[in-house]
């Protein structure tokens, strides 16, 4: 368990264990979805979970800013007092 996470209460660990889901979540209709309709899911969804305030959900072609040809889905959000940050590669 990392540090941060350390910080969270019981209930608000459960509901921090829901943003890993939530990237998975996007990795998966990546195969079918538009950026946009990706992210707009993935806010709603978000938005519906109790203790998490989202910051931001970005999708990121990486081959923008450097010699990659990857995609990646950035989340950040705070849990209670907690800020945390997760990514996932499509």
């Amino acid at each position: 368990m990392s540090s941060r996470n350390k910080l969270l209460s019981k209930k608000e660990r459960e509901s921090a264990g829901e943003i890993i889901k939530l990237l998975l979540k996007a990795k998966e209709l990546n195969k079918g979805s538009n950026y946009g309709q990706i992210k707009k899911m993935i806010i709603d969804h978000v938005n519906s979970i109790d203790d998490i305030d989202l910051e931001y959900f970005e999708i990121i072609n990486l081959s923008q800013f450097l010699d990659a040809k990857e995609t990646r889905a950035f989340i950040a959000c705070k849990v209670g007092d907690v800020r945390l940050i997760d990514n996932i590669s499509f």
